[in-house]
Formats: C-alpha cells, sequence, structure tokens
C-alpha cells in the first residue's frame, strides 16, 4: 500500500527551488505522458492516442492503421511510429485552456477518467483544427504580460516587485519532499551551499536593481525640469505675441477713421493684424499642449515616486529575508 509523501518545506516568496529529480523508467512506455492505450489514456493532454485506428502490433512491435486494408490485413498496412514522450502532438497540440499535469499516475487516470472526448474525436479534426499552445507566457500576474506605458519602471521593479512571484505546479513540491527523504547529508549540505549562492546573487541583482530605479527617476524628474522651462518660455511668448497683438489692433482702430484717405495703409495693417493673431493663437496653442504635457509627466513622476518608495521597503526586506536565512539542506515551507 502506498504511503503519502510528507510535504516539502519551501515558501512562496522565494523564486528558488531546487531542482527536483525525475524518475524514469527504462521502459519507454512508463515515461509517456499519459498511457499508449486509448480507454486508458488522457486524450486532453495527448490527443495522438486518441484516435482508435491505430493500433500497436505488440509482435513485432510497430503501428499500423485498423482497417487500413480490404483484406484485413493488419501486415498490409502503413506502418507508423508510435507516440513516444517526444512526439509533438503529445506536446504542442493542447487546448488553450489546458495545465500541465504531474506525472503521478493516479492524476492521470483520474484526468482519464473525466475526459469526455470520444475514441474517434481526433481522428477526423483536422491539423489546422487543432488549437495549438501558446509557446510564450509572460511572467507575473497569472500569465499575461501587462504592456504599460512611461518610464522603465512605471510597473514596478522586475525581481522584487508584484509580477517577480512565478506560479510553481503542486507536483514539483511533492517532487522535491520524494527527493529529500533518499538524499544523504553531504548531497543536503551541498545544496545549502548552492541556496547561499544563489541568495548572494540575488541580493547583488536586487541591489543593482535599485541604482537603476534611481537613475530612472532622476532621469523622468530632469525631463520634468525641462518641460518646465519649455512651459516658461512659451508664457514669454505668449505675452510677447499679445502685446503685439493689442499694439496692431490699436494701430487698426486708428486708421479705420481714416479709411477714405488711407485706405492703403488700413489693408496693409489690416494684414498685420491677421498675422500676430495667428501668431497668437499659434503661441496659445503651444503653450496649452506642453501645460497638458506636463501635467502628465507630473502624473508619472508622482507614481514613480510612490512605486520606488514601495519597492524599496519590499527590497529591504527581501534582503533581510535573504540575509537572516539560516543555511539548511531542507526546503523551505510553502505558506498555506
Amino acid at each position: 500500500m502506498a504511503t503519502d509523501v510528507p510535504g516539502t518545506p519551501h515558501s512562496t516568496k522565494s523564486i528558488y527551488f531546487d531542482a527536483p529529480l525525475a524518475h524514469f523508467s527504462d521502459d519507454p512506455d512508463d515515461n509517456m505522458t499519459t498511457p499508449a492505450d486509448p480507454p486508458k489514456a488522457n486524450v486532453a493532454q495527448n490527443p495522438s492516442v486518441a484516435n482508435t485506428s491505430i493500433i500497436r502490433d505488440h509482435s513485432g512491435g510497430k503501428t499500423a492503421i485498423a482497417g487500413a486494408s480490404r483484406n484485413g490485413n493488419i501486415a498490409d498496412a502503413p506502418e507508423y511510429a508510435p507516440p513516444g514522450p517526444d512526439d509533438k502532438l503529445s506536446r504542442s497540440y493542447l487546448p488553450v485552456d489546458s495545465k500541465p499535469l504531474g506525472r503521478s499516475p493516479k492524476r492521470t487516470a483520474d484526468a482519464a477518467a473525466e475526459s469526455t472526448l470520444p475514441e474517434h474525436a481526433t481522428s477526423t479534426m483536422s491539423q489546422s483544427e487543432v488549437v495549438r499552445s501558446p509557446t510564450s507566457a509572460s511572467i507575473g500576474s497569472g500569465g499575461g504580460h501587462r504592456r504599460g506605458e512611461g518610464s522603465t519602471f512605471a510597473n514596478g521593479a522586475a525581481v522584487t516587485g508584484p509580477n517577480s512571484h512565478p506560479e510553481v505546479d503542486e507536483s514539483v513540491h511533492d517532487r522535491a519532499a520524494a527527493a529529500e527523504t533518499v538524499l544523504p547529508a553531504k548531497s543536503k549540505s551541498k545544496l545549502s551551499k548552492a541556496e547561499r549562492k544563489d541568495s548572494k546573487r540575488l541580493s547583488k541583482i536586487i541591489k543593482s536593481e535599485s541604482k537603476a530605479e534611481k537613475q530612472a527617476l532622476a532621469a523622468a524628474t530632469k525631463e520634468l525640469a525641462e518641460l518646465q522651462s519649455q512651459q516658461s518660455q512659451a508664457i514669454k511668448r505668449e505675452a510677447k505675441a499679445h502685446t503685439a497683438h493689442t499694439k496692431a489692433l490699436a494701430l487698426h482702430h486708428k486708421t479705420e477713421s481714416k479709411y477714405l484717405l488711407l485706405k492703403a495703409e488700413y489693408e496693409k495693417n489690416q494684414l498685420d493684424m491677421e498675422n500676430m493673431e495667428k501668431a497668437l493663437e499659434n503661441e496659445r496653442a503651444n503653450a496649452r499642449d506642453i501645460s497638458d504635457r506636463i501635467a502628465e509627466k507630473a502624473k508619472e513622476v508622482e507614481k514613480l515616486r510612490v512605486t520606488r518608495n514601495t519597492d524599496e521597503r519590499e527590497r529591504e526586506a527581501k534582503l533581510v529575508e535573504l540575509n537572516q536565512r539560516k543555511p539548511s539542506g531542507r526546503f523551505l515551507m510553502r505558506k498555506s
């Protein structure tokens, strides 16, 4: 009777785990993700075994198409390589909402029992109808990469921010616990030393990221100062344009009374007034545009400042955790 594997000490805060020892069998069929027998196979994970027309000739170790010959002779049917652990159909042609399963026989059997896909479903399914699994998943927030706008650290720090915690499958902890029970003291000591080295490397990366974020904040603040300088110059140009417009308008009113005698001079000053009005509107539009940009940049700088303060606190907490961690051969416990 199988005994339950004890819980694995681990921590959800740590992004480092010891590499688990995968248990493989000499029999290639035992290393398949799902059994080759269609009634026992998890067709949701390995669709290549759902086609019941492909059968195995156990005597010769080959696979043939059942019913391919009219006389029922399997030997006359074309031969195909049996699906194995590296079969592309068992790895790439997965549904989008499928999740990786552990290698536990119990989980595989339960998944096969819950599967409602008929045995002949994939035999008539073309390659274009098979949904391929995504080849890349972004880190953080459940696998959806969020591309924001702004500076480099607008969405927080990459190492210690909210998007730095990976999602680890439960089977990894079970496998780690099973591997740790058979490790000798020398191996555990070796793994502990490797953990300490990784912690030191991560500490250096965190400190470097702090410096980079500080530089990003300084660059954004400098850009804000430059925009404020441009705003001051635009305001001065607006005042000059307004003064020129006022003078032109006064001159226009003066010459209008002499319209009949000074028609030519009137038209000239009228043209000057229109040109200066256009210049005034252009300068006002420029000033409004710069003011809007300053408002946006001020919001961004405020967000960066608040984000950096939060990141600094999280970073210091992470450093304290790494510095106070005692060397041990046991894995860190997960939070319940």
